[in-house]
């Protein structure tokens, strides 16, 4: 055969070019996804804290759903059957029909007829907890006055 195997600059260049070039170009596509996502996460750290802070204004005078109800309704009671007489009072204003219990959507409905300065928005969970988890209410899962 008789061929002499020689080296071709010309190729070996080649190839060792573009793959310095692919490796250059693909280690700053890399960086630049690596920053784009630090970046979106500091972003979203951001935003959990400044709705954490917020909540939280929110949140310093009334610690409870029922504070703004409970502010205006225990707010000069003179004992407890001062407190007891001004609670059922409270629960004939959200019983407007009679019934002899109350549900879950006729207080939440009831609730935003009343002058509350915040307004009162219940949750279900907010229902549960202060009927102790539905203690408090009758078999039908409603608050009567007792």
């Amino acid at each position: 055969d008789g061929k002499s195997s020689r080296l071709n600059y010309s190729f070996a260049l080649f190839v060792v070019s573009y793959f310095l070039l692919v490796n250059w170009t693909m280690l700053q596509v890399t960086i630049a996804i690596l920053l784009n996502c630090f970046i979106g996460a500091m972003n979203e750290e951001g935003e959990k804290a400044s709705y954490a802070l917020a909540r939280a204004r929110c949140h310093e005078d009334f610690r409870n759903t029922l504070d703004p109800l409970l502010e205006k309704y225990t707010r000069e009671y003179t004992d407890d059957i001062n407190l007891t007489t001004r609670l059922r009072g409270l629960f004939q204003l959200l019983n407007q029909e009679g019934d002899k219990a109350i549900s879950f959507a006729k207080i939440c409905d009831q609730m935003k007829k009343l002058d509350l300065s915040p307004c009162v928005h219940l949750t279900e969970s907010d229902f549960e907890c202060f009927t102790q988890n539905g203690l408090l209410c009758s078999h039908e899962g409603s608050l009567d006055e007792a």
